[in-house]
């Protein structure tokens, strides 16, 4: 038997791995064996692998705000939990627990490409906040029914059931609906995709756009000198970090004179390493400088800000090249 702080396995030594969650830097641990390390998912979320490929486990969480009735939220949230996982078509039962406004819901699939996938989804509310937890082991099909697998099973699932959930709500979810007669809605936003490997959310009503070399900008359509422009550039591949996952925002604002329109421009330059490439990612929020101060703006720059510091940043594709070379070990 193998333990460390109270997480015990029969076949594994431990290490305990703490996950950043580069958009609030945040760290959570993961207990698991001591050979897997960290690994990076399309969409910016971090797995604990075997280097083998045979399992990889990855816990996260999703906030919404409490509503009025939480038991109602919480049967609306089981229902399309359950609906998600049966749509699979390959799952097997799957076991629900509801008591008071908390639930548990147990499933296992086979996914038909040579693996299955063990879940274990964690709801409950704290103060005005409602929690979902999501704990994922991915394993080799082949693998179903070994002890090892049900011992790694074992380990997992008691850590996401005392696991402490993020307690911050986006900036937009704390504030009170638009007025009905607003002329700039900034409350109501949609996801979108730049470049299909990063994720943030801009209002609902704006349009996009991509100019001849690819360039993504987001923007309102009544309004010419309102717009949102998404960059990147890949400094490394694979860089010499030492493992180490890091995020740093770093946010300025300047005035400046486009065809006669004073313009003022806000820009967040994300600095996002990860095991695979070191990157920026460049967010441009241009106004018009005369509305840059009122209220509504003023907002919309607190929303955005919230919005870019939370955003996913995955892996980007290979035809973009790093700028840089990685230094070569001594």
């Amino acid at each position: 038997m193998h333990e460390l702080d109270g997480n015990r396995t029969r076949f594994f030594p431990l290490k305990r791995f703490e996950v950043l969650d580069r958009s609030t830097g945040r760290r959570d641990p993961i207990y698991a064996p001591d050979h897997w390390r960290g690994e990076l998912s399309h969409r910016d979320l971090i797995w604990i692998a075997d280097p083998d490929g045979d399992y990889r486990v990855q816990i996260t969480f999703d906030v919404f705000p409490l509503r009025r009735d939480p038991v109602r939220q919480r049967d609306g949230l089981v229902e399309s939990i359950v609906a998600g996982v049966e749509e699979q078509g390959l799952a097997q039962p799957v076991a629900t627990m509801r008591e008071g406004d908390r639930a548990l819901i147990e499933a296992a699939s086979d996914t038909g490409d040579g693996f299955h996938v063990f879940r274990l989804f964690r709801l409950w509310s704290r103060d005005d906040v409602y929690f979902v937890g999501q704990l994922g082991l991915e394993y080799g099909s082949r693998l179903a029914d070994r002890p090892r697998t049900q011992d790694l099973i074992d380990l997992f699932r008691p850590q996401i059931l005392r696991a402490e959930p993020p307690a911050d709500l986006p900036l937009v979810d704390r504030l009170p609906p638009p007025k009905p007669d607003s002329r700039f809605n900034f409350r109501d936003l949609k996801p979108v995709e730049p470049y299909g490997f990063m994720q943030l959310r801009v209002p609902e009503y704006w349009e996009s756009e991509e100019d001849d070399e690819g360039h993504v900008a987001y923007f309102d359509p009544d309004e010419a000198a309102l717009t949102l422009f998404v960059n990147y550039v890949v400094i490394l591949r694979f860089p010499n970090n030492g493992g180490e996952l890091h995020r740093k925002v770093d946010m300025t604002a300047r005035e400046e004179e486009d065809r006669g329109v004073r313009l003022r421009r806000i820009k967040w330059m994300v600095s996002d390493s990860t095991h695979d490439r070191a990157m920026w990612a460049i967010v441009d929020l241009v106004m018009d400088a005369e509305r840059a101060d009122t209220p509504e703006f003023r907002e919309l720059v607190g929303i955005v800000n919230d919005e870019v510091r939370r955003m996913r940043i995955g892996m980007p594709p290979a035809s973009a090249e790093a700028c840089a070379e990685p230094r070569r070990r001594a």
